[in-house]
């Protein structure tokens, strides 16, 4: 499988089924922006208008004509399979909640730790590890946003100045000490710029 990172906002998605899996889908689609359709004879608590479309009906193929993606999360196999079939034939990309063997993607389990973006997948065989995960990687929060955009300025000044040696030290740089470099880096180019001139 190839991983990416899929900007679906404003997308048409297609969710059939109305239970807690078509739940979770729905909610990260939701928050991702998507424009979610969800087809289902029934829905549990939970699936909300949110500028979504609920349809309360049996599966019909017109349902997902014209989605960009369909997340098949029915409770019925025969209904899957028969959707998959529908999903091929109009060349849209599918995932069987059901089977993820045979779905043209998975979804992954992604999360902003500090300002790093995580993806972290079992291939649905162990959903709860890739959890234990996640919350073990919280200890990286302290990397965020602003101290990479400083990470990043540092990187450059040792680039520029060909010290990639130094590069995989930044790291393990405390945002102060990365502070402290930059404005030596900066404090070395106003002399230079000044004794030039």
């Amino acid at each position: 499988m190839l991983s990416i990172a899929l900007n679906i906002k404003d997308r048409p998605v297609t969710i059939i089924g109305g239970g807690s899996v078509a739940l979770r889908k729905f909610k990260t689609l939701i928050s991702e922006g998507a424009k979610v359709k969800v087809v289902a004879k029934d829905f549990i608590d939970g699936f909300m208008d949110q500028g979504a479309e609920l349809i309360k009906d049996i599966y019909k193929k017109e349902y997902i004509e014209g989605a960009y993606l369909i997340f098949i999360a029915s409770d019925d196999e025969e209904l899957n399979a028969q959707i998959e079939m529908d999903a091929k034939a109009l060349g849209v990309l599918y995932n069987r909640c059901d089977k993820s063997s045979s779905s043209d993607f998975i979804s992954i389990n992604m999360k902003k730790i500090g300002g790093i973006d995580v993806s972290i997948s079992t291939s649905g065989r162990l959903p709860d590890l890739n959890k234990t995960i996640m919350d073990d990687l919280k200890k990286y929060d302290s990397y965020d946003d602003e101290y990479l955009d400083l990470a990043s300025k540092l990187r450059s000044y040792y680039i520029h100045y060909q010290k990639q040696d130094m590069i995989k030290k930044i790291k393990n740089y405390t945002k102060e000490e990365i502070l402290s470099y930059i404005k030596e880096f900066e404090d070395f180019e106003n002399k230079s710029g000044n004794e030039n001139e």
